[in-house]
């Protein structure tokens, strides 16, 4: 699939997710970071601006329409209350991190 229909299925992910299953967790934007690789920037359980980069090709593997496989990655890894992120100060990432102060990443951050 292409990177802006993983981006679209994102941003649909949370709003097909009911707001008692998603709690204080919340979607604030999805952003390309690089030509296969998107990040999505959400509120954790605890409020904190939170960051996750998904590769398209990972993405793909799973089977479903994206839609269905974002509002999985919501239910499974984005409601459960996790470690908090780091913050991260690379070439790659600066411009997210200017738009988006205080960012916490989460997972593996591409290179």
């Amino acid at each position: 699939m292409k990177l802006d229909t993983w981006m679209n299925a994102f941003a649909d992910g949370f709003s097909d997710t009911s707001s008692r299953s998603l709690g204080n967790v919340c979607y604030r934007a999805v952003r390309p970071l690089a030509p296969d690789v998107l990040v999505l920037l959400y509120e954790d359980w605890e409020k904190h601006l939170s960051a996750r980069a998904y590769r398209v090709a990972d993405l793909d593997k799973f089977s479903g329409l994206p839609r269905e496989v974002v509002r999985s990655i919501v239910v499974s890894e984005l409601i459960e209350p996790t470690v908090h992120g780091r913050t991260v100060d690379s070439e790659l990432l600066r411009g997210l991190n200017a738009e988006f102060p205080g960012l916490e990443w989460i997972g593996e951050i591409p290179a």
